[in-house]
């Protein structure tokens, strides 16, 4: 008889699956770790529909020793409405993880199957070789995962530009109220739907304390305007009430070489890297649409939220783009680059399904990771 069992947890135990995401931080370099409170199940809404904690516990202490999070993102594919699986927040006790990660990975994707999620996404971080080594295995029935590039978070901090080249274009910056929201939701429909996974977004997502836009305020979506017509959206997402990271800690290389990368992070006028085990303030960048990928509306709605921003030195911004991504390689901005890997999980019956799958440019909302 197996010790273990698999289950989805419900809100009766939130207080443990909270603790023990807080406790077991991420691999790698950069052990990060996040606290979704004070309602962890409301904080995970953001991560996409009906999300779910699949864990695996012993069955006489009834202690966690993994954990998943599941849920599932309505995005377009191909320029139409579809629905896939995310999965995110892959945890497992150290003393368990080389001999059981993947039975229990093999258990959460027959729990995905069951809820008719055939083809799911998943990010890892680059230097996370210990899930690297098991998902990608193919053991265990594992399902396939299909690379899909790069991502790359880019962490940096306010920096107040001259406001001049604003009188030198037609392009004009608000911040957006109630009363736009049925126009913004029409602009990224039509201008975000060219891109591989960009969010279907609905009305009743906006101005809201529920769901994938969770406590997104309207006066944090900054609009563009070219000759009176909107081109270009992006908000500045701060989840810190509900949503709080910090890096647990750091490698022991990393330990060694952190003073010199400081030293030359504050030459190069890029953030510091911040103290262990302390949360920091950050912002996520949300909602990024522009219009015919301009990257001077592109600039500009940065540089208005980063002058809204300009008292709050302590702040870190963070903005997730795959290496598709026109904005990318010509960032404006001093950052701290961390990378991860963009996977499409799917079962070996329906690789036809994948081929149907026309890339291009591919965006993940920031806030959602």
């Amino acid at each position: 008889m197996s010790n273990f069992e698999y289950i989805v947890l419900d809100k009766s135990e939130e207080r443990s699956i909270s603790r023990f995401y807080e406790d077991l931080p991420t691999l790698g370099d950069f052990y990060f770790s996040i606290s979704r409170e004070p309602d962890f199940f409301e904080a995970i809404e953001v991560e996409g529909n009906d999300p779910e904690v699949f864990v695996m516990r012993r069955i006489c202490s009834r202690e966690i020793i993994g954990a998943i999070i599941t849920s599932e993102r309505e995005c377009f594919i191909n320029a139409k409405e579809t629905s896939l699986g995310y999965i995110s927040s892959l945890r497992l006790a150290q003393q368990y993880r080389n001999r059981l990660l993947g039975f229990y990975a093999k258990a959460f994707y027959c729990h995905q199957f069951e809820r008719g999620r055939r083809i799911s996404l998943m990010t890892i971080f680059e230097d996370n070789s210990v899930a690297k080594i098991n998902l990608l295995s193919g053991k265990g029935m594992l399902p396939s995962m299909k690379d899909l590039g790069q991502i790359h978070t880019l962490i940096f901090k306010p920096v107040i530009r001259n406001e001049k080249e604003k009188k030198l274009t037609e392009t004009d910056i608000r911040s957006a109220n109630f009363e736009d929201i049925p126009m913004i939701t029409d602009f990224l429909t039509k201008t975000g739907k060219d891109k591989t996974f960009f969010p279907v977004y609905r009305e009743n997502h906006f101005n809201s304390d529920h769901g994938v836009l969770k406590n997104l305020k309207m006066k944090d979506i900054a609009l563009a305007f070219y000759n009176g017509e909107l081109s270009g959206v992006m908000g500045l997402w701060d989840q810190n009430e509900f949503r709080r990271w910090k890096i647990y800690d750091y490698s022991f290389r990393l330990k060694l070489l952190k003073p010199l990368i400081n030293t030359h992070s504050w030459l190069m006028k890029k953030p510091l890297l911040p103290p262990s085990n302390k949360p920091f303030d950050y912002r996520n960048m949300a909602l990024v649409c522009i219009r015919n990928n301009d990257h001077k509306v592109f600039n500009r709605l940065l540089q208005y939220h980063m002058n809204n921003l300009s008292k709050s030195n302590k702040v870190y911004i963070a903005y997730s783009m795959h290496e598709s991504s026109p904005f990318l390689h010509n960032f404006p901005l001093p950052n701290i680059d961390f990378k991860s890997r963009l996977y499409l999980t799917y079962w070996k019956e329906d690789e036809a399904m994948l081929s149907s799958i026309i890339p291009g440019e591919i965006y993940l909302e920031t806030g959602g990771l």
